[in-house]
């Protein structure tokens, strides 16, 4: 990957936390983190991977998506490029992935 888009990566995935940490208020929210930002090339469109921790992860993306508007301002404010990238939330399960893998795994040392 470029270095020109790890930079501009890492400097939407900081202002989101930011701004989802400000304008998300919700109990029903949880936990999240920004995980990753992924740019399309031609800088347009914005895939952010968002972490869950909540009894109802469903619930808390409809809050971040509903945040989005003001998220997408926030950004747009920040970055000093031509275009700003249209940022599309995605639930990260890498998590989930993690601790399936860890409780398979210590089933079969049990074995």
């Amino acid at each position: 990957m470029k270095e020109r888009l790890k930079r501009v990566n890492e400097s939407i995935r900081e202002r989101v936390a930011k701004q989802l940490a400000e304008e998300v208020s919700d109990p029903e929210l949880g936990l999240i983190t920004v995980t990753a930002v992924e740019i399309t090339p031609d800088l347009r469109n914005a895939d952010v991977w968002v972490s869950v921790m909540s009894e109802n992860p469903a619930r808390s993306m409809e809050l971040i998506e509903e945040a989005r508007p003001k998220v997408q301002q926030a950004v747009n404010k920040t970055l000093t490029m031509k275009f700003s990238p249209r940022l599309h939330f995605k639930l990260d399960r890498s998590a989930e992935k993690v601790e399936r893998l860890n409780e398979l795994l210590s089933n079969k040392k049990q074995k």
